[in-house]
């Protein structure tokens, strides 16, 4: 695959977008070899376990270990999992799914805590697309519109609500059709508190996510725990 990229970055070529990309292949090369002389002195954290998830849990803790030498005062990282598109067998395949994310985010935090850096790391989960309420004939669900997301660490206290609970009930107060949930947060909300975590002002959440008074602004609830727990941190990671 290296090699791959490498030719890529190398080659001639007429189109200027073409030559951009090539310039942003050759940039990333060099940026990874960079990283991966740092990243080398700090060994994989053997107590996050070695699944798919887990494996994309122990890079960012490495590249977490080595921030002091890469002179980061905040790093954000993203990883992703599949397998959750569920239209059939739902039940058995997400049973497997939720203990992969469950033994990788445990094992994760647990390494975490036992350094005393919760507070200071935030994780949130986000979603395409929610499921349906109810199954369809292949014992799976359909694609959904609302959601729930999951936030651990940063201060984030267990069993802290965000938003409502819907009514899992069929043509209930909820069910906007084909047992789709209508929504409780918008992306602007759920996005908002994730940046005034790391810091970001009022004035430059507005600027932002300009259409965020549409929906009220943050969370009320969001905004009184962020206030509460003291999460406006200028140093943070996430």
């Amino acid at each position: 695959m290296r090699n791959t990229y490498q030719t890529i970055a190398n080659d001639a070529y007429a189109s200027p977008l073409a030559k951009s990309y090539a310039n942003v292949v050759a940039e990333a090369i060099t940026a990874q070899k960079q990283m991966a002389k740092v990243v080398a002195k700090f060994p994989l954290d053997n107590r996050i376990p070695k699944t798919n998830l887990g494996r994309q849990f122990r890079a960012i803790k490495q590249m977490m270990d080595a921030a002091s030498m890469f002179g980061h005062n905040r790093q954000v990282f993203y990883l992703a999992v599949g397998g959750y598109d569920t239209h059939d067998n739902q039940l058995s395949r997400q049973d497997k799914l939720m203990k992969e994310f469950a033994e990788a985010v445990a094992g994760f935090y647990n390494a975490l805590e036992q350094e005393g850096k919760t507070d200071a790391v935030l994780t949130c989960t986000l979603s395409e697309f929610g499921r349906t309420l109810h199954d369809n004939s292949r014992k799976g669900t359909d694609h959904g519109w609302g959601g729930g997301q999951y936030i651990f660490g940063g201060g984030v206290t267990s069993g802290s609500c965000f938003g409502e609970y819907p009514v899992f009930k069929r043509n209930g107060p909820d069910d906007n059709g084909d047992g789709r949930l209508i929504p409780k947060i918008s992306h602007e909300q759920y996005a908002a508190y994730m940046v005034k975590w790391l810091g970001l002002s009022e004035a430059g959440v507005n600027t932002i996510f300009p259409s965020l008074h549409q929906f009220g602004g943050p969370m009320a609830k969001m905004t009184a725990l962020s206030t509460a727990l003291g999460l406006h941190r200028k140093t943070s990671e996430a």
